[in-house]
């Protein structure tokens, strides 16, 4: 079960929702990280996407692989007692049916020490971290006042056509040390 603390909320014009739920999904591996290490980090995260170019991607949003960028070049420095993995990097990783998908996200999401990180795509792309899962839900961990999911309408294959879709592809896991 995770820590009982609120998640990091972000602006009404930013679609910095990457960033916050990097911070959020780290803070679920490490609640003991404090609002002034978190704020640094955000303002570190902004500064590090200003200076490579990222200049629309506070109007725009924030690609994977950016992502993976910005946690190795200032989350990684900054909280080194918190390593991302990925889980489903390779298609052989990847699990065969969307029952093994689930059991493992809400084994993840249940481990102490664990943050999990996730795209989802509906009408419009948003990055969030997750806090529980069980048969009926996802709970997310969210900082831009996301609903909690109803499963039967989450699919983490393309051809399940549901109204969420959380590829594995895109899940992170943010393990403290």
């Amino acid at each position: 079960m995770s820590p009982k603390i609120p998640p990091y909320r972000q602006g009404g014009l930013d679609k910095l929702c990457g960033v916050y739920a990097l911070i959020n999904a780290s803070r679920l591996a490490d609640p003991t990280l404090k609002q002034k290490a978190c704020e640094e980090v955000y303002l570190e995260a902004v500064c590090w996407l200003q200076g490579n170019g990222s200049h629309r991607v506070q109007l725009d949003g924030l690609t994977f692989n950016t992502l993976l960028s910005l946690h190795s070049r200032v989350f990684q420095e900054q909280w080194p007692q918190i390593r991302l993995r990925r889980p489903f990097m390779y298609k052989r990783d990847v699990p065969s049916s969307a029952e093994d998908f689930w059991l493992w996200m809400k084994n993840a999401a249940s481990q102490r020490g664990q943050g999990v990180f996730i795209g989802i795509e509906s009408n419009k792309g948003h990055w969030s971290a997750v806090r529980e899962i069980n048969s009926t839900h996802i709970y997310l961990f969210d900082s831009d006042k996301w609903p909690n999911l109803q499963r039967s309408e989450c699919g983490c294959f393309p051809e399940e056509r549901k109204k969420y879709l959380i590829e594995p592809k895109y899940v992170l896991l943010l393990v403290r040390n």
